[in-house]
């Protein structure tokens, strides 16, 4: 049978994000041939259960363990059928709809590759889910703390349609052509920065991405990194250094080490001073410090890993099953 869309939604003990975003998307797919896949991270809470009961038709795929986001998005990769693939967060809510617009675009512009909407907080804030790829000026703002001041050199006007560098991976529309072309995840990134991996390999192969502002989404955002937030922060740290370890050069990668030591240790400071003196917010002071201290001592001490993030040893990577193919670099 034919399929429009593959929706894919990786779940690690979300079930209540999950059941929601599964709620959401019911109507917006009714006028087209799609299927569902969940596919879960070895979850605790019940999630598999309440999908199977309340979901029939939804396909679960249970995984023993966590072996990633990127592992368990190329599992569905390999089973899925859809013209167009969907991955999306299960933290994701729809509140209009979406893929009448994102499938229209998609059909009648070939070039594009992967095609996003606008992502709300749940407050109807506007996330920056648009970005540019790092480069020296904006690794050294973001390592410091100066996001805002260095707009035009990390981020797009998020109000206007336009062709992107990345576009965060918590809901995109992408060609299923295309990934046969460039290839599924690169597995080394456990989390994060596998959505820029990616973004970087479907420019490299020729592919348009593209940002349509007025398609809407609610993104919740870290409901599963809320549990051990210092894990996760650390986490997204290496990942980040791994992508410049992947797409850079030793330049860049020396670069991003030394600024993040210096940020590491001036926002150390900074919290410290806050906590101590100002007692303003004092939990979330209190966090900040304990997550630029762990990465402060991971560039300082942990050399072990440090050796195995090592530019020289990072090797092509294949992917498995009917999506093969070298990624590109």
């Amino acid at each position: 049978m034919h399929i429009d869309i593959s929706i894919i939604i990786v779940n690690w003990n979300t079930k209540s994000f999950l059941l929601q975003c599964l709620a959401s998307i019911q109507d917006d797919l009714k006028n087209y041939q799609h299927e569902i896949f969940v596919v879960d991270n070895a979850s605790t809470d019940g999630s598999v259960c309440a999908v199977k009961n309340r979901y029939p038709q939804v396909k679960v795929l249970e995984l023993s363990e966590n072996h990633g986001f990127s592992y368990a998005n190329n599992i569905a990769l390999q089973q899925c059928r859809g013209k167009y693939v969907c991955l999306m967060n299960p933290d994701i809510q729809l509140i209009e709809p979406i893929f009448p617009n994102l499938f229209e675009w998609m059909e009648n512009h070939p070039e594009t590759g992967i095609c996003a909407p606008r992502v709300l907080n749940a407050d109807n804030a506007t996330q920056k889910s648009i970005r540019k790829f790092p480069n020296n000026v904006n690794i050294f703002a973001r390592a410091i703390g100066l996001d805002r001041f260095f707009q035009k050199t990390m981020f797009y006007n998020m109000h206007h349609a336009q062709t992107v560098d990345i576009i965060h991976g918590c809901f995109w529309l992408i060609r299923h052509t295309a990934i046969k072309i460039v290839g599924g995840l690169d597995e080394r990134f456990f989390l994060y920065a596998e959505d820029l991996d990616w973004c970087k390999r479907f420019h490299t192969a020729g592919y348009v991405l593209m940002y349509l502002p007025y398609v809407r989404i609610i993104h919740y955002g870290g409901a599963a990194s809320r549990s051990a937030p210092t894990k996760y922060f650390l986490q997204q740290f290496r990942s980040s250094l791994l992508y410049l370890q992947k797409h850079g050069n030793k330049f860049i990668v020396n670069w991003f080490l030394m600024v993040n030591l210096f940020g590491f240790l001036v926002k150390l400071i900074g919290h410290s001073l806050v906590f101590l003196f100002l007692r303003l917010k004092a939990s979330e002071s209190r966090q900040k410090i304990h997550n630029n201290l762990a990465g402060l001592c991971w560039v300082l001490f942990d050399r072990n890993i440090a050796a195995k993030l090592n530019h020289n040893r990072i090797k092509e990577f294949t992917i498995r099953g009917d999506i093969k193919g070298k990624q590109t670099s």
